[in-house]
């Protein structure tokens, strides 16, 4: 059974007659800076609704994650990981955050951020994920440890829809890719 099915979907300049099904698995979503990629997602998790078209959502917990903007400002590092109900000593440590339990957002770097806002999204246990360039401020080497860790979390059966422009996303989370220009499907 399909996550989402899309038909004929518009969104007032951003994507046109969009026609597209998401199954369960892992979706990487690419394309060029404004061909659509943000826009895809936010519609897949209810952020913006279609002007035209048809959506069809899953029911299940769908989570949202980007690329660090999405922390709670008034929340200290490992208080975003105790109140989603992870444990904050194994999933700090495990993004590489440990000695940074007590710092709030405004304390991190930009990378920082972004892999505190991906453990957070993990801990919480959503069965489908929504990412948009979760990792683009992480260094090669701590953003493979990320990839490998959303990787495990499809292997034990959670949904992905990732957009992003790193090279070799597909190659370690697998599963289809769907390219979008100017608003539209091209390959997928």
């Amino acid at each position: 059974m399909a996550l989402w099915s899309l038909e004929s979907v518009g969104v007032r300049g951003r994507l046109e007659a969009l026609t597209l099904t998401v199954e369960p698995g892992v979706t990487v979503v690419r394309g060029p800076s404004g061909a659509g990629k943000t826009t895809l997602l936010d519609l897949l998790c209810g952020f913006v609704t279609a002007d035209s078209g048809a959506v069809s959502r899953p029911e299940g917990f769908v989570l949202w994650c980007g690329c660090g903007q999405g922390l709670w400002a008034d929340r200290t590092a490992g208080r975003q990981i105790e109140d989603v109900g992870g444990d904050p000593g194994e999933w700090l440590q495990r993004f590489g955050l440990g000695g940074r339990s007590s710092r709030k957002p405004a304390a991190l770097s930009l990378g920082e951020r972004s892999r505190l806002e991906l453990a957070r999204a993990l801990a919480a246990g959503p069965e489908v994920l929504l990412m948009d360039e979760p990792l683009t401020h992480v260094d090669a080497g701590r953003a493979a440890a990320g990839w490998a860790a959303v990787a495990e979390f499809a292997a034990g059966g959670g949904s992905v829809v990732v957009a992003t422009h790193e090279a070799g996303v597909e190659e370690r989370l697998g599963g289809r890719t769907v390219r979008l220009e100017s608003g539209r499907v091209v390959d997928g």
